[in-house]
């Protein structure tokens, strides 16, 4: 194994963060290797999105340190901040077009946002994106008009066509048929081997990280209750990863949030 697969490109170390007096996350620590896909699991509402939001510096952990490609993001300022952003490519669980603009302004947007490079450039870095997600036939369209699987796909063009170092996925396979999720994954997997880029995601989608990623945390009660391969997790003996993985509704993850008895409510 060459050292570019083992170097850690994303480490958070010791993370602790709240919400009021909520733990969101506690002392949770994950390294992710340079050019691998790794998928950020669990319940909802164990934090998942967080991790998303301290990787790209929305939100600030109480303590411990967030490292992307021997970066502190944790220390950055907000000027530092929106350059390193510009490293990014976001792909959001809606796709986030916008409504008014054509499939290829869509793509075209963070180049004009972010650059000022011309318009012959800015052209040929679109085709070329949208030629990679197989829609460089559709620029003309809006997004009224794309099916969901097509919307996921402009919506990954767009993420990549700054050529970013790291992409980010929230739950790209929400909502889309058994086609279209088998396509974007294997665009995920493609682009990914053929720009070299370290990819995260945020899914519940348990089939398709079997087939998809190199590296599975499951985050339960704000902590990594596993980590490893996805054989690993499959293999996993543990109640709490057997139940995320089986989809058990009965096991260590309950189903109430936590409140006093019923009765005491209703006598209230």
């Amino acid at each position: 194994m060459s050292s570019s697969e083992t170097t850690a490109f994303i480490e958070l170390e010791n993370v602790v963060f709240r919400r009021g007096s909520r733990i969101i996350l506690d002392d949770f620590s994950l390294s992710i290797p340079q050019a691998s896909i790794a998928a950020i699991m669990g319940p909802s509402g164990v934090g998942k999105s967080t991790v998303l939001k301290l990787i790209t510096g929305q939100i600030k952990p109480e303590s411990g340190r967030v490292v992307v490609n021997g970066e502190r993001i944790d220390e950055m300022s907000d000027r530092q901040l929106n350059q390193y952003r510009k490293t990014l490519g976001v792909m959001l669980q809606n796709s986030a077009l916008f409504t008014d603009l054509s499939v290829y302004e869509n793509v075209a947007l963070p180049v004009r946002e972010h650059t000022l490079l011309p318009e012959t450039i800015i052209r040929r870095l679109v085709l070329t994106k949208l030629h990679a997600v197989g829609l460089r036939g559709a620029i003309d369209l809006y997004p009224r008009e794309l099916s969901g699987g097509m919307a996921r796909r402009v919506a990954l063009a767009r993420a990549l066509v700054l050529d970013p170092a790291l992409v980010l996925y929230d739950e790209p396979f929400t909502g889309l048929d058994p086609i279209a999720v088998a396509t974007v994954s294997q665009l995920i997997r493609h682009v990914n081997a053929a720009l070299g880029l370290t990819s995260v995601l945020v899914t519940h989608n348990v089939t398709q990280m079997g087939k998809l990623v190199d590296l599975a945390c499951i985050i339960v009660a704000g902590k990594v209750a596993a980590v490893g391969s996805p054989q690993s997790l499959f293999d996993d003996k543990s109640p709490e990863v057997q139940q995320f993985m089986d989809g058990l509704p009965d096991g260590p993850v309950p189903f109430h949030y936590p409140a006093t008895e019923l009765s005491e409510d209703l006598l209230v």
